[in-house]
């Protein structure tokens, strides 16, 4: 019956948790998150892993990771189900995984085995956005974005020094809410013993301190104080670290959202979304003159214009394209595009297709087209590359049927100028990974333009998990950010965090907005020194659980013999 009682609690400690996590970050409850959650979301975890048996960690790590997913990136299913369970069913085995770990610290540290719980935690967190499969759907600190104070410290730490403190404090939280019950337990049971024995204050007061001692109370209270003075240094960073860009010069910038439906194909479709995105532009034009730059967002232009304009074989096909090259040399700005770009190997005939941005200014690579050239890098896994293709085709013809464009992968970040602008730009998801839109600051952009599609998901708050994440990129090198989106969301981010424009969701409309020229520096010790933070992480976590499978092993010999 006991075993019984602990079994349930500890699903209902790991479903509170789930719905703790996943709410903190935008979805079909809370649009753009509720961020209070994430301060708190682990504690009913904490409670769980303390109750559980170490044999049934993976099976309670799976049953989380299954509902924390499910919830958190339901909108994967829009896309594709197949996709949707394959990647919560990932996490799931992932999360099984990181429970074995998670319960490792409580046989040897025990008071402060809450402490290295955080850090397992926030090295998870770290460790799933790397590789192939890396996904930085789910990190703690985006859930912050829309709190510029706190978030200024990225610029240091990147995102994970915001996680840290959002994770620490549902460690603390536990810890302190352990001892409360504890305390609570250990009155409730003096009192029944008062009345049944000769109990003294003095054996109450010894008691007590027992109490104290087994649940760490001078290790938390400590830790407490540590973390209310960080906090307070955080926040005091944020609030006095300048971010006044008003003294800049600035360039009249334009993003474009056409709300296509991702589901249409086919040349029609094709005229139909350029002659909205054309003349969505030349309203913004007409209201805006001084408009120097046009954003249009991702594969925009499906047609791959240099290939129908010098190979094509298509007459329909080939009369889009030119139409749309004259309009862009008959406007007196520089054109972002995103575009399917096909290049063949003149020896071979092998052709290569990226998914791209084309920049063009007119009189200088627009007639004929030569424009210059991005090709994204970090590609959508099961959805833009399927690795090992050669031994799984049937797997890699249904993700195809399923919807699956597979490109081919960009090999370096290119900085393109206009207008006194230096800017990069990332393909969707790109924005998603620090590295990626570091490695473009290191290289000299000091603006992401940021091209997106995220209209298969259907999803307001798909979009706005996207954006949070979009948001830290601009924090972390202290550049702005521009966001042209299919459907949203079409904004501008100022390097300090703040969006100053956003389009409405799910609406063909555009945004025109100054975008500082910021000057050219050294870069914040995010660009320089990169997730430094994440890394001492890292190292910290791997010690100590060295140090606890040495322990562990220690204890077991001496309890054999």
């Amino acid at each position: 019956m006991q075993k019984n009682k602990i079994f349930f609690s500890v699903f209902l400690y790991l479903i509170l948790s789930s719905v703790l996590f996943s709410f903190s970050f935008p979805g079909f409850v809370f649009e753009s998150g509720f961020p209070l959650f994430a301060w708190f979301c682990f504690t009913p975890l904490f409670f769980a892993l303390d109750r559980m048996e170490f044999e049934f960690s993976f099976l309670y790590g799976f049953f989380y990771g299954l509902v924390s997913y499910s919830l958190l990136v339901y909108w994967l299913y829009k896309y594709s189900p197949f996709v949707f369970f394959l990647a919560v069913f990932f996490y799931a085995i992932c999360y099984g995984l990181l429970f074995i770990f998670l319960k490792l610290p409580l046989f040897v540290f025990h008071k402060t085995s809450w402490i290295i719980q955080c850090l397992i935690l926030l090295s998870f967190e770290y460790l799933k956005t790397l590789g192939f499969l890396g996904f930085s759907y789910g990190v703690s600190g985006y859930t912050q974005y829309k709190c510029t104070p706190l978030i200024k410290i990225a610029d240091i730490t990147g995102v994970y020094g915001v996680s840290c403190l959002v994770i620490f404090s549902s460690g603390i939280c536990f810890s302190i809410l352990r001892f409360l019950y504890l305390n609570h337990d250990l009155k409730r049971r003096i009192r029944y013993e008062s009345h049944n024995s000769n109990y003294t204050p003095v054996q109450f007061e010894i008691e007590l301190a027992d109490l104290k001692e087994r649940a760490g109370f001078r290790v938390f209270v400590i830790s407490a104080i540590v973390f209310l003075f960080v906090l307070i240094i955080v926040f005091a960073y944020g609030v006095f670290s300048r971010s006044d860009v008003s003294s800049y010069d600035s360039v009249e910038i334009c993003a474009v959202q056409h709300n296509e439906n991702p589901r249409e194909d086919g040349v029609n479709v094709y005229a139909e979304n350029i002659t909205l995105l054309t003349r969505l532009t030349d309203d913004a034009l007409s209201l805006y003159p001084e408009t120097k730059i046009v954003v249009w967002p991702e594969t925009a232009v499906t047609p791959s214009i240099m290939y129908q304009f010098y190979n094509g074989k298509d007459s329909r096909r080939i009369s889009i394209v030119n139409s749309l090259l004259k309009y862009f040399d008959a406007r007196n700005c520089t054109f972002v595009i995103g575009n399917y770009h096909r290049d063949i190997n003149a020896e071979k005939m092998e052709p290569k297709d990226f998914n791209s941005a084309l920049v063009f200014t007119p009189g200088k690579n627009v007639l004929p087209p030569k424009p210059e050239m991005y090709f994204k890098q970090k590609l959508v896994p099961l959805s833009e590359e399927f690795p090992f293709e050669n031994h799984f085709i049937k797997v890699k013809e249904i993700m195809i049927n399923l919807g699956a464009s597979f490109w081919n992968k960009g090999s370096e970040s290119k900085i393109f100028e206009s207008s006194g602008l230096k800017f990069s730009t990332p393909i969707c998801f790109e924005d998603t990974f620090p590295h990626i839109c570091r490695d473009m600051a290191r290289k000299g952009s000091l603006c992401f333009i940021n091209l997106t599609n995220d209209s298969w998901g259907e999803s307001v708050a798909c979009q706005n998990q996207h954006l949070s994440m979009a948001v830290f990129r601009s924090v972390e090198n202290k550049v702005p950010t521009v966001r042209s989106a299919t459907s949203g969301q079409t904004c501008v981010i100022y390097p300090d965090g703040k969006i100053m424009k956003e389009a409405v969701p799910f609406s063909a409309s555009f945004i025109v907005s100054s975008v500082p020229l910021m000057p050219s520096s050294k870069g914040t010790f995010y660009t320089r020194f990169g997730d430094l933070f994440a890394y001492v992480i890292l190292l910290l976590t791997g010690v100590l659980l060295i140090i606890a499978g040495i322990k562990g092993i220690i204890k077991l010999w001496q309890n054999r013999y």
